[in-house]
Formats: C-alpha cells, sequence, structure tokens
C-alpha cells in the first residue's frame, strides 16, 4: 500500500467531518526503516464551509504489539511447554505480533500491496 492510500479510503467512503476510518488491513511498511507492519486511522480535514481540503492520518507500527507481547509474564505450566502469545488478522491470516522475537512477522517488505 503505497502512501496517500488512506486518502483514497476518505473519497470512496465520502467521510464526513467527524468520521474516523480504519485501514482496512494491516501492510508492510519499508518507506522509513525498520521495515514493519504497519496500520492506519483516518480522518478528513474540511474548511470552514465544510468543503473537505485534505485529511489526517495516525500510523501505527505494529512492532509495538510484539514488544508488549514479549514483556507480557507467561508462568508455570505454560512455560514448561514453551508457549508464546501471538496476534493473528482475521481476515487474512497474516501474523501481526508475537511474543517469541525469534518467529519473523514481516516477510514481505513490498508497500505497494
Amino acid at each position: 500500500i503505497q502512501d496517500g492510500y488512506w486518502y483514497r479510503e476518505v473519497q470512496i467512503h465520502n467521510m464526513q467531518q467527524g468520521d474516523v476510518r480504519a485501514a482496512p488491513r494491516a501492510f508492510p511498511w519499508t518507506l522509513y526503516p525498520p521495515a514493519v507492519l504497519k496500520t492506519h486511522l483516518f480522518t478528513p480535514i474540511n474548511d470552514p464551509d465544510g468543503k473537505r481540503i485534505g485529511g489526517w492520518v495516525v500510523g501505527f507500527k505494529l512492532h509495538w504489539l510484539s514488544q508488549f507481547l514479549s514483556g507480557l509474564r507467561m508462568d508455570g505450566d505454560c512455560m514448561s511447554v514453551g508457549c508464546f502469545s501471538f496476534i493473528v488478522e482475521r481476515e487474512t491470516g497474516h501474523l501481526l505480533a508475537t511474543s517469541d522475537p525469534s518467529i519473523a512477522v514481516l516477510t514481505n517488505d513490498d508497500t505497494t500491496n
């Protein structure tokens, strides 16, 4: 997904002032190192007359979720069998985050998908 994709979503859904949407999926982001999975939240910006003149986007790099998961404390029987926690995107089945740093969550570095 290339930069500006989020604004296409603003236009397609004819978002109005105060509307907020999330990107329909997580995507690889390699524009600035390190390469990470990322998702966006976006909202339109209107002029005083109510005309849409742009948008505001917030990106969330999903590697922070892996950092959070790796800090979770897993005790007892769980640790004796080598368990770990993970988050999977339901729609695509892509692994978004894991508590095990040896498991790669970004295998496709193409931002045009």
